[in-house]
């Protein structure tokens, strides 16, 4: 009895876990949608470690502001940016031998930005 309702708990938390990540730009680095000069585009790709515990329980939720990212690369603005969470398989290794208990992966942030002071 006991351990049928341990299975059951188990099996609820499966079920009802998830991991909510919200990516947002805190308005210091602007976004462009339009096309820009090419003489003045450099291309940044950035790649962060991310991590979730208990199925996705814990953090409740992931705030991830991209323009911090983009700022360190000397550029007044970015443009067509992709935000791609993946797993490798080492992630993938990791995440079933804890039986979702920890759940690694990588989030890659890119886009085309206008390097500074170029005219």
């Amino acid at each position: 009895m006991k351990a049928t309702s341990l299975i059951y708990i188990f099996i609820s938390f499966i079920l009802i876990s998830c991991a909510n990540i919200k990516f947002q730009s805190n308005g210091d680095l602007p976004i462009k949608v339009s096309s820009m000069d090419k003489s003045r585009k450099k291309y940044i790709e950035i790649s962060k470690k991310h991590e979730s515990f208990l199925w996705g329980i814990i953090p409740d939720e992931h705030i991830y502001s991209f323009d911090e990212y983009f700022r360190g690369y000397d550029v007044e603005n970015v443009g067509n940016v992709s935000i791609v969470q993946s797993q490798g398989f080492l992630d993938h290794f990791l995440m079933y031998l804890s039986f979702g208990i920890y759940i690694p992966s990588t989030i890659t942030y890119s886009g085309w930005g206008v390097k500074k002071g170029a005219n």
